[in-house]
């Protein structure tokens, strides 16, 4: 199992909007989400070799289990706050594509830990 410790972030529903000088807008991800990214482009890598041993010997699609902890009981969305983590997963080639064919997730559950939000990522069979 993969625990990386944060408190996930929807890169879908916050985003912000940014006008250029010449009069174009640009529609970004919020800074919160791009802290995010930053976080998983450091923490994917070191888990790397760890993965490899988990998807050892599972073909497409690979079923991988997410179990999230948040800091509070605020309502989520199962979709949008794992979007990111699942393109990070592909940029750091844990997965050669996030779509049906390579990946099915796993929504195992969720639960508070205000002192210690993260997120468990296993391989199921």
């Amino acid at each position: 199992m993969i625990v990386l410790h944060c408190e996930l972030k929807s890169s879908k529903n916050s985003r912000r909007v940014v006008r250029l000088r010449n009069g174009r807008t640009l529609v970004l991800k919020s800074q919160a989400a791009s802290e995010q990214d930053k976080f998983f482009d450091k923490e994917l890598p070191a888990h790397a070799e760890e993965w490899k041993k988990l998807i050892e010997g599972h073909s497409c699609p690979i079923k991988v289990g997410f179990y999230v902890y948040r800091q509070t009981k605020r309502r989520w969305d199962w979709m949008n706050i794992l979007q990111g983590l699942a393109d990070a997963m592909v940029k750091h080639m844990y997965l050669e594509d996030d779509d049906a064919y390579h990946f099915t997730p796993i929504f195992l559950g969720w639960d508070v830990d205000k002192n210690d939000p993260r997120i468990e990522i296993s391989v199921v069979k």
